[in-house]
């Protein structure tokens, strides 16, 4: 018996639909785009903004209280004033606004504009304004949020002038303070400002500033220095913000923008915020811009997309004042009410649980406003209450399919007014029980009792907040003392203690202690420091409810709201921090990820991932830069939510502590992707929700990651590189990139400057030449899409007869390799191999192919549409023979191949055996970038010309396979791929070793007819010798191919069959039965001699196969493997008319649909006499096959055969496209039967009734099993199967997939892997 690993049957299995891809445009007949099929119909989520906004927020960013910025202790006093003139200027301090703080501004034509740079890292200007002092001296608090959002409020907007004007400021010294410049107290004048004055005063205006050398004369009507508008030029060409973006063409120019633009392709956008009526009676909030998207395009719902109706920018980038045709209004819209809703002023009071409340029935899908939130109010921009934007009191459900994720992005303050007008509120009556120094009874302010006209009678806020409440309780130790001293704990986070006014009877409405009262959190009002707000906890309960509750019980998706909360309170020296802050609270209960289903955030992982004792959800936004980067991780959470999962991987074939599933995933908004390690319960297998790490969180800083090229292909002054731009790029030395990668490096469209930045910037750089570079959010890494990781650990068994002169065992077992440290690889679409600890995720190393370097410039592009670079499949083996790393002689080293996919026409090698040279300092060096790459093979050789010099080679997607061959060598074997030149189908054997005179190529299919190409290889060993004996590969034109190899001269190796010297296939299937995937092989169950092929039909490349119907089926053929049928007269060697049709059928079991098999016998095997049938018992059969019944269901996935305790059984997995946007591109139906025949297996195989046992309840009948189940929605993966059970169920198979939906599927099979072959390569 051979041991695991001995021979060589197949291959591992492929990434995630490498066949889901696309092609660069070429002369062949395939037309493919850059996105994966499946991804064109889509369900964009809903982003609801719920803009709890008051007066506050006008004040300053930099408030210059306590901490504020940081640093600062607080306030100057003034004659009028003992705390009222800021003076926290702290030059080193980088602050955030409309202005670049490393710049410097002339005053001009009543505006700022950028004139240079500052001069040193205190942000000093010579006669300029400091950019950094202008944002310090006049942004608003609520301009952080605005130019996180939509980049500003463009005052002018046109395509050769853009300029920001900043928000209208709130005249209230408590939030907004007059400030101070001086050298006593911060900095001389003259540096930041163009004036030599030992003093300036700041005071700023509604929509300016004053500057004066005195504060009578500043807040006077005629400032000595002068009045400035807040306003600033941005995205001037020659000086470009971070923000910008690329419009135009002749000439460029560039526009600034947020959150909104970058996501408005992947989201939709609505507002939810308050009327401008500032009396404390108005009930909750109004729908201020509907949901919808904002940008150019939308999905056209089948696919496709179409131009936007209501856009809210042009292609030329500028807005459009009113793009909903509000009537009765001059503007509308998402962004507009953004950036201008603080024109007329702020409101005064804050209801934020009536908001809240008021935004869920919105996403439920109510059709009316609650009446009090504008009654009373003229609809038209005539009503100052409206604010000059639209109130929809009319409402068109937001929710546009069943499988759209709905969000909350609500910036709130978390001392709130008057917010218990609700369903279910305590406070049902006019007055409640209170004690001193409160009167008794006390009568509730502005009539805030009651429920609304019409609530939801689904919603009880006193019960939901109770719960919370009582739940809290049981985590946070103190949680129920209401007490103003001391400190609460909080999963290690603490601060000071909150008390709370009361409740009924205990409503003192002062903040004085609170002890040995019991209070439910739903019962009572008035948080301190401002118990006069008589403000409630509700919000909390609303935002759980919303979280955890099915809002659309008649759809088949469930429907719930996970929200995000910007908690922006107002200055408090003890601000209302930690579970006593209702915000923080509702972040916590509101998003959640419900990971064991038991509606409670009790698992830590389930609401603080990052371990710092705060909910991921809430962000306390006392700091600008905290409001900032509150934000932009809200909207990544949502990417997150909404990423779709690409292929897996496991480190084990068992289940054991040790055990991982590694996931590759990407996200649409940025293109931007991770490698995510999950453990695995070892009681009942499995998968863990919480991860064991995130890759892309660990990427070291671009400047300490180990990245290398190669230089060259193969041959002479070739040679692995450090991926680093040359000293002197004109002429490059033999140790740098070449002068052609450095040529494509510096374009960017047109020929550039900049080659050398947007290395840096490939290389993880995200601070360089703003607004020319591509924005992606901070990511490092690159989508990981269709290469599938692998993992590498310690060697795989090999025999020591495989190499006579160097035993395997003695390589092996030795320490430096045995002992390695363990490395997950795969390809990512920002154009490199990754290779990341298997045990931490750090990135140890990554690699750049040759031939992805014309289209690097590609991913820089501002303008970036989504396209491939290394994104093809990955195999390793260890490999004997005279490397340069063997320093003398020849030597076994661990050898990786992969290829491109549709990133390009090219093959690469790497030797991986020892990773430990990279876990240590400097070890980006050109000694190691030269041991790492070991050759290339492109179609065009060089990149000196895009001409193929090997017409051969096209775009290969299938996974290589690295075999030991009878001619003494070891080989990459490949199939040529697609759209070629020659568009032939032709089978690559390279040496490893000589890769340079090494190249053996096999031409199969030469007809003069276009369009073909061949697949990825099955490779057998026949006789256990772990040689390679036979290839089997199929064609897009049908053609199954064997390949001979047995000869020990290669000159001799060949098509099996053939007529006469050419080429014949073991079977065709025909043109319209395509075949793209890899066939799996096994030795004949039944006859003795001979091979059974087992493989699937069908094709999803380009647009058009999406609507294709022709049937395409999974066969079984018996190759018969002998001489007297290797001389082929006939079209193939195997007829159809010789396959036993087994019929596919549905049934029903436990109430679950699945798919039956008939299970016609097949009694004789070969090809004489009458055809294959059913009917008769006198037939020959060569095989069987089935029909796929569903319409443009296909294969385009690996088959696996797996040997079991219980007998072998091959499993397929098919795919049914779909344009529909919930169907995440179609489902798939995964299929296992009995290889013999293609029939059915006699036991039951999965838990249909989900009881956890396979018996009898999951059988269609006693002796009939279910042969497929299906998988919907979400098109699988080839599963990788993990042998494991229950104490019940101890002979369990767990077969894991990546999902287009994006999740990994765990389907559970019954039976244990046969311990006679766990082997890819051995046949039994």
């Amino acid at each position: 018996m051979k041991k695991p690993g001995t021979t060589l049957l197949k291959i591992a299995t492929c990434g995630f639909f490498a066949l889901l891809t696309a092609l660069p445009a070429s002369a062949a007949p395939l037309n493919i785009g850059n996105v994966p099929l499946y991804l064109t119909a889509r369900a964009d989520p809903n982003v609801l903004l719920n803009m709890s906004v008051e007066t506050p927020m006008g004040g300053a960013a930099y408030n210059d209280q306590v901490g504020v910025p940081t640093g600062c202790t607080g306030r100057l006093p003034t004659p009028a004033n003992p705390a009222n003139l800021g003076a926290c200027y702290f030059p080193a301090i980088t602050y955030l606004g409309y202005f670049d703080a490393n710049k410097c501004y002339l005053y001009a034509s009543g505006r700022f504009e950028p004139s240079s740079a500052v001069i040193n890292t205190n942000h000093e200007c010579t006669s300029k304004w400091s950019g950094n002092f202008l944002n310090w001296a006049t942004m608003t608090a609520i301009d952080m949020f605005t130019m996180t959002m939509t980049g500003g409020n463009r005052d002018t907007d046109t395509t050769s002038l853009t300029v920001i004007q900043r928000a209208r400021k709130q005249n209230v010294d408590a939030w907004f303070p007059r400030k101070k410049l001086s050298a006593g107290n911060n900095v001389a004048p003259s540096t930041v400002t163009p004036y030599s004055d030992a003093t300036l005063y700041i005071y700023n205006t509604d929509w300016g500033m004053n500057i004066g050398t005195t504060l009578a004369s500043a807040t006077g009507g005629t400032p000595d220095i002068g009045s400035f508008n807040v306003k600033v030029k941005v995205c001037d060409a020659t000086m470009l913000e971070a923000n910008c973006t690329a419009y135009g063409s002749s000439p460029v120019y560039y526009k600034p923008e947020g959150l909104i633009q970058r996501n408005a392709s992947q989201k939709r956008f609505g507002v939810m915020a308050y009327t401008n009526d500032n009396t404390q009676t108005r009930w909750g909030g109004v729908l201020r811009a509907p949901m919808k998207h904002v940008g150019q395009t939308m999905p056209d719902g089948v696919g496709g997309t179409m131009a936007n109706p209501k856009k809210e920018w042009g292609a030329d980038g500028i807005y459009i004042t009113n793009p909903d045709s509000a009537t009765s209004w001059t503007q509308s819209g998402v962004v507009n009410y953004i950036n201008k809703f603080s024109g007329p002023g702020y409101k005064s009071y804050d209801p934020i649980g009536e908001l809240f409340y008021e935004a869920i029935r919105y996403l439920k899908g109510n059709t009316a406003a609650t009446a009090e939130a504008h009654s009373g109010i003229a609809l038209s921009s005539t009503d100052t209450a409206t604010g000059g934007f639209p109130i929809y009191t009319t409402w068109t459900d937001p929710l546009q399919y069943s499988c759209q994720k709905s969000f909350i992005v609500a910036i709130n303050d978390a001392n709130p007014w008057l917010d218990k007008q609700l369903p279910g509120t305590f406070f049902t009556s006019p007055t409640i029980a209170a004690v001193a120094p409160a009167p008794n009874p006390l009568t509730l302010t502005a009539g805030d009792y009651g429920e609304p006209s019409t609530p939801d009678t689904d919603i009880n806020v006193t019960t939901l907040t109770n719960l919370v409440g009582a739940t809290e309780a049981t985590y946070t130790p103190g949680f129920t003392d209401w007490i103003s001293t001391g400190t609460w704990t909080s999963y290690g986070q603490s601060g000071t203690r909150d008390s709370v006014a009361g409740g009924a009877g205990t409503f003192d409405n002062s903040c004085n202690d609170k002890t040995g009262i019991a209070m439910n959190l739903g019962e009572i009002m008035g948080t301190c420091p401002a118990p006069q707000k008589q403000n409630s906890y509700y919000i909390a309960g609303l935002a759980y409810y919303a979280n955890i509750t099915d809002l659309r019980p008649t759809m088949d998706k469930k429907q719930n709201i996970s929200s995000f909360f910007i908690d922006t309170q107002e200055y408090n020296g003890n601000p209302l921090d930690g579970p006593h802050n209702m915000l923080w609270l509702a972040a916590k209960y509101g998003g959640f990820t419900d990971s064991d289903n038991n509606s409670l955030p009790n698992l830590r992982s389930e609401w603080d991932s990052d371990s710092n004792g705060q909910p991921d959800n809430y962000v306390l936004a006392t700091q600008p830069q905290n409001l900032v980067a509150g934000l932009s991780a809200a909207f990544a959470d949502i990417d997150n939510r909404s990423s779709t999962a690409a292929a897996v991987a496991l480190n084990s074939s068992t289940i054991s502590s040790q055990t991982r599933v590694y996931q590759a995933q990407f996200n649409t908004a940025y293109w931007s992707g991770d490698l995510i390690a999950y453990p695995v319960n070892t009681a009942t297998g499995a998968i863990s929700t919480t991860p064991s790490w995130n890759a892309e969180a660990l990427v070291p800083a671009w400047n300490s990651r180990y990245i290398f090229t190669r230089r060259g292909t193969t041959g002479s002054g070739t040679t692995g590189v450090r991926f680093k731009w040359p000293t002197a790029p004109a002429s490059p030395t033999a140790t740098e990139i070449d002068a052609y990668q450095v040529a494509y490096l510096k374009t960017g469209g047109v020929t550039d400057t900049v080659g050398s930045n947007r290395l840096e910037y490939l290389r993880g750089n995200n601070t360089l030449v703003p607004g020319t570079f591509r924005n992606r959010d901070g990511k490092k890494l690159g989508d990981l899409m269709n290469s599938a990781p692998i993992y590498v650990g310690k060697p795989l068994y090999l025999p020591d007869a495989i190499e006579t002169a160097s035993a395997h065992s003695t390589f092996a077992s030795g320490t430096a390799v045995n002992g390695r440290t363990p490395v997950v690889y795969a390809g990512a679409n920002d154009g490199m191999l990754h290779g990341f600890r298997a045990d931490t995720g750090v990135e140890i190393f990554a690699y750049v192919p040759y031939a992805v370097f014309p289209e690097l410039h590609q991913l820089t592009q501002a303008s970036y549409s989504h396209r491939y670079y290394v994104d093809g499949q990955l195999t390793h083996s260890d490999v004997y023979g005279a490397f340069t790393n063997c320093g003398s002689g020849s030597c076994w080293r661990s050898i990786l191949i992969g290829g491109l996919g549709g990133g390009g026409k090219g093959i690469y090698a790497l030797d991986v055996t020892n990773p430990d040279l990279f876990t240590v300092t400097g070890a980006e060096t050109d000694a190691n970038a030269a041991k790492v790459s070991l050759w290339e093979l492109t179609s065009t050789g060089d990149l000196s010309t895009t001409t193929d010099d090997d017409a051969d080679l096209g775009y290969t997607y299938g996974q290589p396979v690295i075999a030991k061959m009878h001619d003494g060598t070891w080989r990459a074997i490949f199939g040529n791929g697609y759209n070629s030149s020659s568009e032939k189908a032709v089978l690559y054997l390279v040496d490893i070793v000589n890769p340079t005179t090494g190249i053996i190529k096999i031409t199969l299919d030469a007809t003069a007819a276009a369009g073909n190409g061949l697949s990825g290889p099955a490779v057998v060993d026949s006789d256990g010798d772990s040689v390679a004996d036979f290839i089997f590969a199929g064609d897009l034109k049908g053609n199954v191919w064997k390949v001979d190899v047995t000869a020990t001269s290669n000159t001799s190796w060949g098509s099996f069959y053939k007529s006469g010297s050419t080429p014949k296939p073991l079977f065709v299937s025909g043109t319209t039965q395509p075949i793209t995937s890899r066939p799996e092989v096994g030795k004949h169950p039944n006859v003795t001699g001979g091979f059974m092929v087992y493989f699937g039909t069908g094709q999803y490349l380009q647009e058009s196969d999406k609507s294709s119907i022709s049937t395409q089926s999974f066969y079984g053929i018996w190759d018969k493997n002998t001489a007297a049928s290797a001389s082929v007269s006939a079209a193939a060697a195997v007829s159809s008319t010789r396959l036993m049709p087994q019929t596919i059928s549905t049934a029903t079991v436990a109430g679950v649909t699945v798919r039956a098999l008939t299970n016609y016998p097949i009694n004789n095997w070969g090809d004489s006499g009458t055809a294959c049938s059913i009917s008769s018992t006198t037939g020959n059969c060569m095989g069987w096959k089935h029909d796929l019944p569903t319409s443009a269901e296909r294969v385009v996935a690996d088959p696996l055969l797996i040997p079991t305790s219980d007998g072998a059984r091959i499993l397929y997995v098919t795919m049914v496209p779909s344009n529909t946007p919930c169907s995440f591109g179609g489902y798939s139906w995964i299929m296992e039967a009995n290889p013999q025949n293609g029939g059915p297996l006699s036991t039951a195989i999965f838990d249909i009734n989900g009881d956890g046992v396979f018996d009898g309840l999951d059988m269609i009948n006693p002796t009939t099993a279910p042969a497929g189940k299906q998988n919907s929605p979400g098109i699988l993966t080839t599963p990788r199967v993990l042998q494991g059970g229950t104490s019940s169920q101890p002979e369990t198979m767990h077969k894991l997939s990546g999902s287009s939906e994006g999740t990994i599927v765990d389907t559970v099979n019954s039976g244990g892997l046969s311990p006679r072959r766990r082997s890819w390569r051995q046949l039994k």
